[in-house]
């Protein structure tokens, strides 16, 4: 029943994502990408390999709807790869052995920046694929930043409306 609610979910934020968010570009350098939250969302209650698939499944779908060849589905996998790492860094002093905690145990303060550095990551990572390098760096750091930001912006909205509740 899980596997089913997982599914129907990823299914749900694609069409947000390809039908919504996508149409939200900015300037030329703002585009947020919101399924990525759900990627960083998730992480130490699952099992690692599903968690793996799950993300590259969502990469994979986004990247059918776009057209793109592949980028979003190894970004998303390589965030969701490296989350236990990025964690690692934000998490609280005392949970140092304390494997259960994830995202939901942080304050919210680290929870925001663990996002946004998150985000950073995926978003740096999809547009050098993009750009196939890192010629014109400092556009692809403006394009990553400002992505970053703007999907911050919902992340952000979505996090601290869910720490009020």
């Amino acid at each position: 029943m899980r596997i089913l609610k997982d599914f129907i979910l990823l299914f749900l934020l694609v069409l947000l994502q390809v039908f919504l968010f996508n149409n939200f570009l900015f300037f030329g350098y703002m585009n947020p990408y919101i399924y990525v939250y759900w990627i960083l969302s998730r992480g130490r209650e699952e099992q690692r390999a599903y968690h793996l698939l799950l993300a590259f499944l969502l990469g994979s779908s986004i990247d059918i709807f776009e057209g793109s060849a592949g980028v979003h589905a190894f970004a998303s996998t390589l965030i969701a790869y490296l989350l236990p790492y990025i964690w690692r860094i934000f998490r609280a002093p005392g949970d140092e052995n304390d494997e259960s905690t994830w995202l939901a145990q942080l304050s919210l303060e680290r929870k925001l920046i663990f996002l946004f550095v998150a985000l950073f990551v995926h978003h740096l990572c999809l547009f050098s694929l993009e750009n196939f390098g890192f010629e014109n760096f400092g556009i692809l750091l403006q394009r990553s930043l400002y992505s970053s930001l703007f999907s911050f912006t919902f992340v952000g909205i979505h996090q601290f409306w869910k720490s009020r509740s």
